[in-house]
């Protein structure tokens, strides 16, 4: 709508392997977009990218080389939540290679022991690709939060609880008990 502005984080290069040719393009990195990807009309009119919806095929051209490509929607369409390891600053025209943290582990894990009693392979294997499209239904990382109407509440009127004196611990324990207590803040399902 040429209104709205988009925060720039940084642009990047990135080289793409469609077919038998490599395509590079400068992309940009946005705080927030509504949808995956926006294709620019400078990477469409340099490989001259022809996108057929009808028959579902993209077409690419490279020093008059041209492939064809069949548009698989659903195949392996996974995505894994990534995260920096160390927090890093750019300076511009640096390429930088940077370590990532990925909880893949657990999640192939725990798909695996559910799939494994399947025995025909086509049918694991669907299975398999659908559980990994909901890969953070499996991944426990982390704790999930539950969105409910209901306030988690014990309403006691004008009886409130009886306090007692809490138990002894080791300056260990209390160490480690804090640190649960943070990370339960952390992800809000506690309140301080």
């Amino acid at each position: 709508d040429s209104h709205t502005s988009i925060f720039v984080y940084v642009e990047v290069k990135l080289h793409i392997t469609m077919g038998d040719i490599q395509a590079s393009i400068g992309a940009l990195i946005v705080k927030q977009l509504c949808t995956n990807c926006i294709l620019g009309i400078d990477f469409i009119n340099k490989y001259k990218l022809i996108i057929n919806t009808e028959d579902q095929t993209i077409s690419i051209c490279e020093n008059e080389k041209r492939t064809t490509l069949k548009i698989d929607i659903n195949s392996n369409n996974v995505r894994f939540p990534t995260r920096l390891i160390n927090n890093i600053k750019i300076s511009s025209k640096r390429t930088i290679s940077v370590h990532v943290s990925i909880n893949l582990s657990s999640v192939n894990a725990h798909i695996s022991t559910l799939i494994q009693h399947i025995t025909n392979s086509e049918q694991n294997e669907k299975v398999k690709i659908v559980l990994l499209q909901n890969t953070k239904l499996f991944d426990i990382s982390k704790p999930t939060i539950a969105l409910t109407l209901k306030p988690h509440e014990i309403k006691t009127l004008d009886h409130s609880p009886s306090i007692s004196k809490p138990y002894y611990s080791t300056l260990l324990k209390q160490d480690e008990m804090y640190k649960i207590t943070q990370e339960l803040l952390y992800f809000r399902l506690i309140c301080s």
